[in-house]
């Protein structure tokens, strides 16, 4: 009875449409009305496809009630070339630094040694016991005070090692920072052109390396490198944190795991590449489920439309409704959304459609979209759909254009002193493995 009840009311409702008017759900349904196949038409309960969307959706909101703290297995990661530690390095360091002194006998004569330090210049990868470690080179002006003697100023260079570590600051900030405090001098040069103060370098050389270490240790202690803030995803509430890092010295490159309160399959991991392509300064590698639980969030949060008008508009809420199911890899290699269209109030039904995931990085972030849709599966009115490609294109066509999110990455350089570093895309790829963008940092 109620099958034929909502045949019934389906008729009645497009008793007036117009075929001419602009291509809407409610004229592709009307178009197809007098079709043979439509009287065996299965319709399902309007009740039921209601409850089922309505738990499919709640789904959507899921987040984790912590983030994972592994580095074994991760959806998203990092990698930072050694010009791009020394770029973020540089912006939250001091431009200027204080000149130090030291004094000791020489000769029956008060000897003292200013030592004015530059901006530590950062390698990646240490030495001996340390290779996870990276080194300083500390460059630096000298001067040598005698009395009675004229002595020109001098230059060199000190080399330390320290440790690095991720700190988490939040559950939504972690920040990469050198344990300066631990630094292990590797070396030490000094270059005179006078020859009385060349003759006195054993007396110089341990007063300079004192002071610098001193300095290093107190005034760095634990520097920043760079702060890691979460990706201002949706509404706020989406959580990224750093875990690592990997130091590789190879390479000359950093890596680090970035984990999320997303929710993802276990199978959602990555082993991203080491080695940035020449010139790159930032790689990012995204897992194409993390994308997908990225763009369900934003379904749920509203921040992509999730309910429809007949025309493919979005609205607040309405019958035509939207969830999304999966985003991954085909065997082709490339990456394929899976979606589905409800109509829940009447004329229920659904449509499962599939469609490739269209990319583009942009000064605002990277852009994705769905494309080349075709309808895979069919339930009640949704059945139309997939007998009436043809017809449905206008309404689909309108209704992805608003599946669409852009996600921005320079947002997950927080904490600079100065503005956030400003990027441009260098390369872009997207596969089956994910997305892969590449960045130069701009001075």
């Amino acid at each position: 009875m109620q099958v034929n009840e909502q045949r019934t009311k389906f008729r009645d409702h497009l008793s007036g449409v117009r075929i001419a008017a602009a291509a809407s759900l409610t004229i592709l349904l009307a178009a197809c009305s007098a079709a043979p196949w439509f009287e065996s038409l299965d319709w399902g309960q309007c009740t039921d496809y209601s409850q089922e969307y309505t738990a499919e959706f709640q789904s959507h909101g899921e987040l984790l009630s912590s983030v994972s703290t592994s580095t074994q297995s991760y959806a998203m990661a990092l990698i930072l070339s050694q010009d791009a530690v020394n770029s973020l390095f540089r912006r939250l360091s001091d431009a200027s630094l204080p000149e130090l002194s030291e004094s000791a006998e020489v000769l029956g004569q008060r000897l003292t040694v200013s030592i004015q330090p530059r901006i530590p210049l950062l390698q990646i990868g240490g030495q001996g016991a340390c290779p996870s470690c990276i080194q300083a080179n500390v460059p630096f002006d000298v001067g040598l005070d005698l009395p009675y003697v004229d002595l020109p100023r001098g230059a060199g260079a000190i080399a330390v090692q320290m440790p690095i570590r991720l700190v988490p600051l939040s559950d939504a900030q972690t920040e990469l920072v050198a344990e300066f405090q631990s630094v292990e001098v590797l070396g030490l040069q000094l270059n005179f052109t006078n020859e009385l103060a060349s003759n006195i370098l054993q007396t110089v050389q341990p007063l300079v390396s004192r002071a610098l270490t001193a300095f290093l240790q107190s005034r760095f202690q634990d520097a920043s490198i760079l702060t890691l803030d979460s990706w201002k995803i949706g509404m706020g509430e989406v959580v990224l944190a750093g875990r690592g890092p990997f130091v590789h010295p190879e390479s000359r490159t950093i890596v680090i795991a970035m984990q999320s309160n997303l929710p993802i399959g276990s199978s959602a991991a990555i082993a991203p590449s080491a080695q940035l392509p020449d010139g790159a300064d930032i790689g990012l590698v995204v897992h194409p489920q993390l994308l997908g639980s990225m763009a369900r969030r934003m379904l749920f949060e509203r921040v992509i439309p999730a309910a429809y008008d007949e025309e493919g508009n979005p609205q607040e809420s309405g019958d035509t409704l939207v969830t999304m199911q999966s985003l991954g890899s085909t065997d082709d290699g490339l990456l394929r959304a899976g979606a589905t269209i409800w109509r829940t109030g009447s004329m229920c039904g659904t449509a499962d459609i599939a469609a490739a995931v269209a990319f583009q990085a942009t000064p605002q972030g990277v852009s994705f979209a769905l494309q080349d849709v075709e309808v895979t599966g069919s339930r009640g009115s949704g059945q139309i759909l997939a007998r009436a490609d043809e017809l449905a294109g206008g309404f689909l066509d309108a209704l992805l254009a608003h599946l669409a999110v852009t996600v921005n990455y320079d947002q997950i350089f927080g904490g600079q002193r100065s503005e956030q570093p400003q990027m441009q895309t260098f390369q872009f790829g997207v596969d089956g493995r994910g997305l892969s963008l590449y960045l130069d940092l701009l001075d």
